[in-house]
């Protein structure tokens, strides 16, 4: 799925939907836990699309 297509469909999200479970992700961090499943997933793959896009995530 690219970028802007996720964004048409984030848009489109009742905000309830999406503020509760950025609000729960960030109570488990105050609190000293670890992230959860998804959340843990989802910032592998962004950490590893800023190192493709930085050039910094390739090996010489």
């Amino acid at each position: 799925m690219h970028v802007a297509a996720f964004g048409a469909v984030y848009r489109q999200l009742p905000a309830r939907w999406v503020a509760l479970p950025a609000r729960s992700e960030a109570e488990r961090r105050l609190v000293g836990q670890p992230p959860g499943r998804f959340a843990a997933w989802t910032e592998r793959q962004l950490f590893g699309l800023a190192q493709r896009a930085t050039g910094q995530g390739a090996r010489s």
